[in-house]
């Protein structure tokens, strides 16, 4: 993998220089959204970009780094206020993968992925961006922000958020999980062997809608690890803590508790 600067693409200067960022709490990936699959000058895209947004209202290129089909890194605006991302600017890093994930037949390279997480977890390192900062897709934000979910970075991309996560190693599961489309009064968890005696417990946070559960540590051990695999928690709660390797320290902080077993695939 490769590191280019904002010379290789032929960068014109900033209209003005924007903040710095400091341990940002979130992460967001875009793509180009339109043209080939896969730009064959990835200089040239980019100093075009660059022309067409500062055209307009931006100071420069919006997003603060790039990613190619080669895992390739590509400095654009760098380490300052994140201009794409709508409504989080100044509180996130974006990185552009340099695609148009919306193609037909479009797949994501693998080098693609691995270079966005290393993006990712690069910026960690500058302190940058946040070690428990929340990494998702620029659909994900645009949901929050306005309710009307735009497609970027594409459907190969948002099914790939998962893998870009595993790839930014090193930082725990962020204690405070932004707000999910989810309704979290319903919650599945995989519970450890390791019960509190204040009733509180370890185990994996998982979604609802999630398709596969991995159990903390290999199966789970509550009540019997011979016919149940794991719980299902129906009513309110509470993360009280979070060790170091993500897994979260969970209360039930309602008397209505049903159990239902449910099968890890």
């Amino acid at each position: 993998m490769t590191d280019h600067s904002r010379a290789d693409w032929n960068a014109v200067p900033p209209k003005r220089v924007g903040p710095g960022l400091v341990n940002e709490p979130y992460g967001a990936v875009h793509h180009i959204g339109g043209g080939d699959p896969y730009p064959s000058n990835v200089a040239a895209t980019l100093h075009q970009i660059q022309a067409t947004e500062q055209h307009g209202d931006y100071i420069d290129i919006a997003y603060n780094w790039g990613v190619d089909h080669d895992g390739d890194l590509w400095e654009l605006r760098g380490d300052v206020s994140d201009g794409a991302t709508l409504g989080y600017a100044g509180k996130s890093f974006s990185v552009l993968a340099i695609c148009n994930a919306s193609a037909p037949g479009f797949v994501v390279s693998q080098p693609m992925l691995e270079g966005i997480g290393r993006a990712f977890r690069e910026a960690m390192g500058r302190g940058v961006l946040a070690r428990n900062a929340y990494i998702d897709g620029h659909h994900w934000f645009d949901t929050h922000m306005t309710n009307a979910p735009t497609a970027c970075p594409g459907p190969p991309l948002i099914a790939s958020i998962p893998i870009i996560r595993s790839y930014v190693t090193g930082p725990p599961a962020p204690v405070s999980v932004p707000p999910s489309p989810v309704k979290k009064e319903e919650v599945m968890l995989v519970a450890s062997n390791q019960v509190n005696a204040d009733g509180t417990f370890r185990g994996v946070e998982v979604d609802p809608t999630a398709q596969t559960i991995v159990p903390l540590g290999g199966a789970a051990v509550v009540p019997n690890p011979d016919t149940i695999a794991g719980w299902k928690w129906k009513g309110a709660l509470k993360v009280v803590d979070r060790a170091a390797d993500g897994a979260a320290q969970v209360q039930v902080v309602n008397s209505d508790l049903k159990h239902e077993t449910f099968a890890i695939k």
